[in-house]
């Protein structure tokens, strides 16, 4: 358990601008199927490793939101906090779980980035929409979000905030 722990309070917040994405990705799923289901397979089947692999990594943290409310980046990562209860004692290598969350890290990207192509080729205006729409949703969550995340030390949503100068907000 991480020290100072305390449960999550922004769930309005994460709420707001999490369910338009879940939304967004939704809808990029629909579109890469119509295309091919190859393309909505590849889709799923990251998403899929992205939330295996998120689990591992909240099992070996000892995510404190394992058994609560989980504030998981784009939202679909959130049954991983459910998933990591299977495991829940898993001991894991340093090595180990930074392989694990660098995958999933890419894989994330990958979720988010890979059908840019073909958002744009259906067209440059929605393509555009989508690029915004992931901007402006990676800003506020990295920036409102992961400050008052318990885990933001180790997870690398909250490091990377730390990074940009997103300094912890004290939870009232």
């Amino acid at each position: 358990m991480h020290a100072g722990c305390y449960p999550y309070r922004r769930k309005a917040l994460y709420s707001v601008i999490t369910l338009p994405m879940l939304g967004i990705l939704a809808l990029v799923a629909v579109l890469l199927w119509n295309l091919h289901w190859l393309l909505f397979a590849g889709y799923l089947a990251a998403m899929g490793a992205t939330i295996f692999l998120q689990s591992l990594c909240c099992a070996h943290q000892r995510c404190p939101y394992m058994k609560g409310f989980c504030p998981g980046v784009g939202g679909f990562v959130v049954p991983a906090s459910k998933l990591a209860l299977l495991w829940r004692n898993l001991e894991l290598s340093q090595r180990a779980f930074n392989t694990a969350a660098s995958v999933g890290g890419t894989l994330l990207c990958v979720i988010v980035l890979g059908p840019v192509y073909f958002i744009f080729r259906e067209s440059v205006l929605l393509g555009v929409g989508y690029l915004v729409a992931v901007l402006v949703y990676a800003a506020v969550f990295l920036s409102r979000v992961c400050p008052v995340c318990a885990v933001r030390d180790t997870c690398p949503g909250g490091i990377a905030s730390t990074k940009m100068g997103f300094e912890r907000q004290p939870e009232p």
